[in-house]
């Protein structure tokens, strides 16, 4: 009976080394899981981010450049009254013509 409790622990013992390897593997699997899942969200996750945070600030000088080739116009985009008259106020009489006859 000894004997048979010596080999019942021997196998346990080497059960048990089996599985500390084991989960030596799974913890290493999980450590490097989570340094993926980390290198991921700062590749997808930060330049997001910094384009909320940066992108605006970087793009208001080219923006405001376009406004400005647009001149003073409404950003509603509608037309109003006195755009309408400063556009009949540089309209020539050949270009009135070619207007109305629709050439």
């Amino acid at each position: 009976m000894d004997e048979d409790l010596k080999k019942l622990l021997e196998e346990n013992l080497q059960i048990n080394k089996e599985n500390h390897q084991m989960l030596k593997s799974i913890k290493r699997h999980f450590a490097w899981q989570r340094a993926v899942a980390i290198f991921y969200f700062i590749i997808i996750i930060g330049p997001i981010i910094w384009g909320i945070f940066y992108l605006p600030a970087l793009l208001k000088p080219i923006i405001s450049q376009y406004q400005d080739l647009l001149g003073s116009a409404n950003t509603s985009g509608s037309i109003n009254l006195q755009d309408i008259q400063n556009i009949q106020k540089n309209l020539t009489p050949e270009m009135l013509k070619k207007l109305q006859t629709g050439k």
